[in-house]
């Protein structure tokens, strides 16, 4: 199957469904004054999304280090997360959100001396803004989106008796993301969701970009993600 038809197909789907409970919820009209006075206010959520990701210049690099196509456009990678929430009225959710995304790609060297990894990681705190949507029972549907700034690594490891380099780059990124949640208990709650992320990180520095074989080059973090969401949140 297509790996682009398959990200889209899985964001598209998990967005209609989130359409649908919009208009559910919105049909239902928003909660009354008691009901929004029952409604939690502040809690914390952590959880793991598992997302595709078009890296498409560090992908690029890579391959031109093997000399052939490895690895395609599309790649899968995770992402965990910690988030505090806060109600802010009964229509408006604010979430302070750090995640941190990971992926590797291992290549056999073209000169024949082993293994190469490469790893990356991207810190990504970002503020999201989201409409906030009450359903019976203290089921809350959310989406919206926000911005960050976020601070990538990318190390680059030979076989052992050559070591390693990292470098670093930093940027803007934007993220759109719908959930659900859903109550286990009387503070507990079941998250899943569905995101996008853009990333407007820049030129890596520092590292293999220091070498003079590799120092004109300027390879950016850019990146799209698709992704979906499990996680919790404890609503104090």
């Amino acid at each position: 199957m297509n790996q682009h038809y398959f990200f889209y197909r899985s964001f598209f789907l998990l967005l209609l469904t989130g359409i649908i409970a919009f208009i559910s919820f919105a049909h239902a009209g928003p909660p009354g004054e008691s009901a929004w006075l029952d409604v939690p206010k502040t809690g914390i959520g952590a959880g793991m999304t598992v997302c595709g990701i078009d890296a498409k210049e560090l992908t690029d690099f890579i391959n031109l280090s093997a000399r052939s196509q490895t690895i395609g456009n599309w790649n899968v990678a995770g992402e965990f997360f910690i988030a505090p929430e806060f109600h802010l009225s009964s229509d408006m959710s604010l979430k302070i959100e750090y995640a941190y995304l990971l992926n590797s790609h291992s290549i056999d060297d073209p000169d024949n001396i082993g293994k190469i990894d490469f790893s990356y990681g991207v810190h990504m705190p970002s503020v999201i803004v989201q409409y906030l949507f009450i359903g019976a029972e203290g089921y809350f549907l959310k989406f919206g989106g926000g911005v960050g700034y976020y601070f990538a690594t990318l190390e680059e490891k030979f076989p052992s008796y050559l070591g390693s380099m990292r470098s670093s780059a930093n940027g803007i990124g934007v993220k759109l993301d719908i959930s659900g949640q859903t109550p286990l208990g009387e503070h507990v709650y079941l998250i899943l969701g569905a995101g996008m992320r853009f990333s407007f990180v820049g030129n890596y520095s520092g590292g293999i970009f220091d070498e003079p074989s590799t120092s004109n080059r300027s390879v950016s973090m850019n990146f799209i993600s698709i992704g979906v969401t499990l996680g919790f949140i404890y609503y104090f």
